[in-house]
């Protein structure tokens, strides 16, 4: 994998990818996919998104191949995509719970916070040293911070790589790299197949890696 780019889809497929609606970015139905695939928006910010790129005619500039829908068919094609996810996906994947705990504990122990906000590097960097400074605003102690953003979310579905960004906070002793190795070696703990050059400015990747999720509750 080149560092920071889209790779082929990997061996680890996502279990959304078997089914009659593939997560893709190629069409409507497949990015509905991926949203859901995804799992950090809940349904009513989908039919908000969904609501903007239909009643605003920027439908046919994203799927410019497509006829576009009366905004109740969207809805429709919606629910209809969470039903196939859901019968796909009735479990937490282990390595995301894993994921879940570590970085739980990273956060608790090492003052280490991690973020899955912003579209690109530079937002999401941003986003992440925020949330640890509104945090340190709070009187807990932040070493540093790690991030993922969107397109990392979007790759991970496609292909199984989760590269993670990170960083230091100012005031303090720790730095990027130390930050980077503190967040391997507790990934490495939770057995997780983590790959890092030992550089600030390689990001960390985890693969293959399953990020998988039922979208609703199945309880509910």
């Amino acid at each position: 994998m080149q560092n920071g780019h889209m790779t082929t889809p990997a061996a680890h497929a996502h279990p959304a990818s078997a089914t009659d609606c593939p997560p893709s970015d190629e069409s409507f139905a497949g990015s509905l996919m991926l949203d859901v695939a995804i799992g950090l928006d809940d349904e009513d910010m989908l039919r908000e998104r969904i609501s903007d790129l239909v009643t605003t005619g920027e439908f046919a500039e994203v799927h410019p191949d497509e006829p576009a829908p009366a905004l109740h068919e969207a809805y429709d094609r919606l629910e209809q995509i969470i039903r196939l996810h859901d019968a796909a996906v009735t479990d937490v994947s282990d390595d995301l719970v894993a994921l879940t705990t570590t970085i739980h504990g990273l956060a608790q122990e090492a003052g280490i916070v991690t973020s899955f906000s912003g579209f690109d590097a530079q937002e999401a960097a941003d986003d992440a040293q925020a949330a640890a400074l509104e945090m340190q605003s709070e009187g807990y102690t932040v070493r540093g911070y790690l991030w993922v953003h969107r397109q990392d979310l979007e790759r991970v579905v496609l292909t199984g790589d989760l590269v993670v960004g990170f960083g230091a906070m100012p005031g303090h002793d720790t730095d990027a790299v130390e930050v980077a190795r503190t967040a391997v070696a507790a990934f490495r703990s939770a057995e997780l197949t983590v790959e890092w050059d030992g550089t600030p400015g390689a990001r960390i990747i985890l693969s293959p890696f399953a990020w998988s999720m039922p979208f609703r509750d199945p309880e509910e």
